[in-house]
């Protein structure tokens, strides 16, 4: 998911929807016409809708509506799902956040409204409820629900709710699936100073009587201290338990071990902080912290998704005892846990048949990789970066499935190694932040040609950029900046697939390389701090280019005018050349106007040129079969 994986470890939500899908998808049977009114009454709640999620909302046949799902028997609208489709990217929180992960799109996608109408309360057959992912404008989360007793599925997911969770939940007596998680709400005052609302948890133990339920997630709400109920222990149906980012402190509760069936649990990112009343107002940290006695742990045997993240662990001596008693344990993340190598023994994975996802970054390992991680034959995403490594074991090349790798910023040195030679499932490598100066040459040719992510910056590489590189014709992005590259070589060329490079901080010099005329793919080019001299003509070739850095270079002139290469640059959202030597040409905002960000600093004019207007920039891109960016 900063994670990169995107793992589900209940199967549940597929085999939810898909019954959905059988019962009650595209229904040719007549609605009932008090249920189109509902919804109907609904809709005209609703003060904003985008882009026209609603626009089927109209004619007779109600079933066929978008979102709306009816029994193929009686007719009655069963299934109301309005989730936004891209809510899950939206609100993620910060230690989730992949940074190829492109939310931006995302967050005028919803339905806005002042709050949930009670017309939902006409559709008394209704089963399914899902309204996350839009915009309830900080109201409460409606008492009404509570009497909505046919309801088996609710979802108010990062719906912008605020205040408690209503007692009234308690009623859905068949409820099996509750998600709350990522409720709060944004505004601003009258003094234009921001204020937020969010979801407050009410200790009720009113919760136990929803006895069929088997998904619960709370998780990213603002739960301001409390601890952990320990009522959750006794929910004997959970599956799924996430309780993550929720500002929840103090003892993890012992028997949360009681939950037999439990296949996922997320506990991860939990404190709480907050300034003393005393009068030097003392920042105050408090976090959720693990009993010395973790044994509750392997009682857990259907657990298969365990996330312990930013949970101080350094007192628990017998942590992966009691983990390797999981043997269907499929992902674990004990990211930032105080773990050092003496909580590691030898044997530590040693039934851990199953792992595919582990992540210890950020903790206080170091020296060679431990022995210990070669019995994780199955493992297929390992994040170990921010610890102390000096060196890659020989055996790494055991980890045929492996398809991620993180191992930036540690202490490695010396060559890259070999190990890495039989990696063929490997697609995403990270070793930025180390001390690599060279390549091992039994990796020249061999190995790695399956990568499609590479970061190897902030090493100390040098010379010509090396051999190793150029069977990796899948690489689609390549980060090599802070090394000491001087040269690019011709094949560079075969990297048709590339979409993002960065060469910066490096010793390149003359002009920008003819190597890179072929990668008619690139989005992203950085090349900023070198000492490249001159911009070719074949950049207007790159269509697709969004984002162009070359700042703190000696470039003195163009080939062709410095406008008609932006100009044809119909996606370019970001330019960059400040210090440079660059002269001859104005630029004016018209050429600039379809740039959110760009920096001309130290650019100096001696001709004025005519400003383009938007019509020609989009001929440009009309006949590249392309579509301009926004003009802003």
């Amino acid at each position: 998911m900063g994670r990169y994986y995107n793992y589900k470890c209940v199967a549940l939500l597929v085999l939810v929807e898909i019954a959905q899908i059988c019962l009650c998808a595209n229904s040719n049977v007549p609605c009932i016409e008090q249920e189109r009114q509902a919804l109907l009454d609904f809709k005209a709640s609703i003060s904003y809708d985008s882009p026209n999620n609603l626009s089927s909302w109209k004619g007779t046949h109600c079933c066929q509506w978008e979102g709306i799902g009816c029994d193929n028997v009686t007719g009655h609208v069963v299934k109301l799902d309005l989730r936004n489709p891209c809510s899950q990217g939206v609100y993620l929180p910060y230690y989730l956040f992949d940074r190829q992960y492109d939310t931006h799109s995302c967050f005028d996608f919803k339905v806005i409204a002042p709050n949930v109408s009670s017309s939902l309360l006409q559709l008394e057959h209704l089963t399914y409820l899902d309204l996350s992912g839009n915009n309830f404008s900080g109201s409460p989360i409606p008492m009404f629900i509570g009497s909505m007793g046919r309801l088996e599925y609710l979802s108010l997911s990062a719906a912008h709710f605020s205040g408690r969770i209503p007692n009234s939940l308690r009623n859905l007596r068949n409820l099996y699936y509750l998600d709350l998680s990522f409720n709060h709400y944004y505004y601003y005052s009258l003094s234009l100073s921001p204020v937020k609302r969010e979801l407050q948890m009410n200790v009720n133990p009113s919760l136990l009587q929803l006895e069929h339920l088997t998904y619960l997630d709370l998780s990213g709400n603002y739960f301001r201290g409390s601890t952990i109920p320990v009522f959750i222990g006794s929910m004997g149906r959970l599956e799924y338990l996430s309780l993550a980012g929720a500002s929840f402190i103090g003892r993890i509760p012992n028997n949360l071990g009681n939950l037999k069936n439990l296949q996922f649990l997320d506990l991860s990112f939990n404190y709480f902080d907050y300034y003393s009343p005393s009068p030097s107002a003392i920042l105050v940290e408090r976090e959720l912290q693990m009993n010395g006695d973790i044994s509750w742990i392997s009682k857990l045997h259907s657990l298969k998704h365990l996330d312990l993240s930013d949970i101080r662990l350094n007192e628990t001596h017998n942590l992966f005892q009691v983990l390797n008693t999981l043997p269907s344990l499929l992902y674990l993340s004990l990211y930032h846990c105080g773990i050092d190598n003496s909580h590691i023994p030898r044997h530590a994975f040693q039934n851990m048949t199953s792992l595919v996802y582990l992540d210890l970054s950020l903790n206080e390992l170091h020296g060679p990789i431990p022995d210990a991680f070669r019995n994780m034959t199955t493992i297929e995403s390992l994040f170990l970066y921010n610890n102390n490594f000096t060196s890659i074991p020989s055996w790494f090349n055991e980890f045929e499935k492996l398809t991620l790798l993180d191992l930036s910023y540690n202490m490695l040195h010396g060559k890259i190694p070999h190990a890495f030679k039989n990696l063929s499932s490997l697609v995403h490598l990270d070793l930025s932040g180390n001390y690599l100066d060279s390549v091992s040459s039994m990796l020249i040719g061999n190995g790695l040609k399956t990568l499609v992510y590479l970061d190897i910056g902030n090493n100390e590489l040098y010379g010509p950029i090396p051999e190793f590189f150029r069977n990796m014709t899948s690489i689609e992005s390549l980060y090599l900046y802070y090394n000491n590259f001087t040269s690019v070589p011709s094949w560079f060329c075969n990297f048709e697939k590339l979409t993002h490079l960065d060469l910066s901080f490096n010793g390149l010099h003359g002009p920008i390389p003819d190597a890179f005329r072929n990668m008619l793919s690139i989005e992203s080019l950085v090349l900023s701090e070198n000492s490249l001299t001159s911009i070719p003509s074949w950049l207007t070739e790159f269509k697709r280019l969004v984002s162009l850095d070359l700042r703190g270079n000696q470039l003195t002139l163009t080939e062709c005018f410095l406008s008609s290469i932006i100009t044809n640059m119909c996606h370019l959202k970001e330019l960059y050349l400040s210090r440079n030597n660059l002269q001859g040409e104005l630029m004016g905002h018209s050429e600039l106007s379809g740039c959110i960000r760009y920096d001309l600093e130290g650019f100096s004019s001696s001709v004025p040129l005519a400003k383009l207007s938007a019509t020609s920039l989009a001929s440009v891109c009309e006949d590249s079969h392309l579509t301009p960016g926004l003009v802003r």
